[in-house]
């Protein structure tokens, strides 16, 4: 609208605001840029298409990150709390009361803690494991890794529980 002259060169577009974008985009259209040639009209117009072209393509990835980040944070993928400081002295594959879970032993034949509400933490292979051994015990089948105290009837009804909800976990996982 001022009748201004401006002089700007393509690695200043970085620089301008998208409302200046538009404006050079709309002057472009309507034919006011007369002091151009035919061929740096093209020019202006391509190198302003494609530098839009990128705005849109870096915008749509921006979004597209905050929609990753946003249903990482809705699934909450953060590390399955396994860590009790008394779970040492317990042994392995019996069950923990408060968090309500079992005691495992991960592959540094570390005890840990599975809660049965934290069972979409865990990998299929871990939970397996879990699974197997809880069902091995149920059996009554004695292992080497497994410890041989008598189960309650308690012992025996969580540790149907956890064996029911690992396998609802891993079903849902291969649909």
């Amino acid at each position: 609208d001022d009748d201004k002259i401006y002089k700007f060169k393509e690695g200043n577009f970085k620089r301008l605001c998208l409302q200046d974008i538009e404006d050079m985009l709309l002057l472009l259209v309507q034919g006011k840029l007369s002091n151009l040639t035919v061929e740096e009209r093209f020019a202006f117009h391509v190198s302003l298409r494609m530098f839009t072209r990128s705005i849109v393509i870096q915008r749509r990835v921006e979004d597209l990150q905050l929609r990753v980040e946003s249903y990482h944070k809705r699934l909450n993928l953060t590390k399955p709390d396994t860590y009790r400081p008394n779970l040492k002295r317990r042994e392995a594959y019996t069950a923990y009361l408060n968090p309500r879970g079992f005691i495992y032993q991960n592959k540094d034949k570390k005890n840990r803690l599975m809660r049965i509400d934290e069972l979409h933490k865990f990998s299929d292979g871990t939970l397996n494991d879990v699974r197997n051994a809880l069902d091995d015990r149920l059996k009554g089948i004695r292992m080497q890794y497994l410890p041989s105290t008598i189960w309650r009837k308690g012992d025996k009804d969580r540790a149907t529980t956890m064996i029911q909800a690992i396998e609802k976990m891993l079903k849902t996982r291969r649909i």
